[in-house]
């Protein structure tokens, strides 16, 4: 092959190699490369950064009275996730979530709170690029009450 023949074929736009994988939001000045504009990635695909501006703070409340958790996110989240010492807290008549898309804030409200909510209480925020995670420690404080067996019939209060 001489070089006259070479210099043609270059010329001419003929598939090439594809190139290595480019770190996620790389454009190459280059027009010849085959990363352009048409392909790149939209911030709608990936996602946006997501982090607590306003964290879960450690609460401690009465039994039977109601509580509300808040946190304030930034960043646009797909999925919020709050968790009782791991386990997903499902939303129901007891466990009221909100969140508010447009101001960040998310919330937690348990409309009664017993003995059995005290724990490690989370909010996750997730999306395609990433997640954020918030936690605090939830304290009850009241009467408990405590059946000893089932042959006891006593109730006792401590």
């Amino acid at each position: 092959m001489n070089s006259h023949t070479f210099y043609r074929w270059a010329s001419h736009s003929f598939p090439r190699k594809t190139p290595k994988p480019m770190p996620l939001g790389f454009t190459s000045p280059h027009s010849s490369d085959r990363i352009s504009a048409a392909e790149s990635i939209s911030y709608d695909d990936i996602g946006s950064a997501l982090y607590f501006e306003s964290e879960l703070k450690d609460i401690t409340s009465e039994a039977g009275t109601p509580v509300t958790f808040a946190c304030k996110l930034v960043g646009d989240a797909e999925r919020i996730v709050w968790r009782k010492d791991g386990q997903i807290m499902e939303e129901g008549d007891e466990f009221v979530q909100q969140y508010n898309s447009h101001n960040g804030w998310c919330k937690l409200t348990i409309s009664e709170v017993f003995p059995e909510d005290q724990g490690i209480i989370s909010c996750q925020a997730i999306n395609k690029s990433n997640e954020s995670v918030t936690s605090c420690f939830f304290t009850v404080q009241g009467k408990y009450l405590v059946v000893l067996s089932s042959a006891d019939k006593d109730i006792y209060y401590c």
